[in-house]
C-alpha cells in the first residue's frame, strides 16, 4: 500500500514504497521518496521552481510517473 486516507490532508502517502495507486479516474505507478513524496532528491540539487496545483499537475493521470516533472 502507497497511500492511506488522513483526516486533515484527504490521503498521505508512505515513505519509501512502491505500488499501483487506483481510483476511478487513473491508475498508475508510483514510487515514494523517504518523505512520502515522489520526486526524486538528490543532496545537492538546488530548484529555483515551485509549481502549485492540483492531481493534474502531480501526474496522477499517467501511467508512468517518469513522464512527469516531478
Amino acid at each position: 500500500m502507497v497511500k492511506s486516507y488522513d483526516e486533515d490532508y484527504l490521503f498521505i502517502m508512505y515513505p519509501n514504497k512502491e505500488g499501483e495507486v487506483v481510483s476511478e479516474e487513473y491508475k498508475t505507478n508510483v514510487l515514494t521518496n523517504d518523505f512520502g513524496f515522489r520526486q526524486k532528491l538528490l543532496p545537492d540539487e538546488i530548484f529555483d521552481t515551485l509549481i502549485l496545483g492540483d492531481s493534474f499537475t502531480e501526474g496522477w493521470v499517467l501511467m508512468n510517473q517518469n513522464h512527469s516533472f516531478l
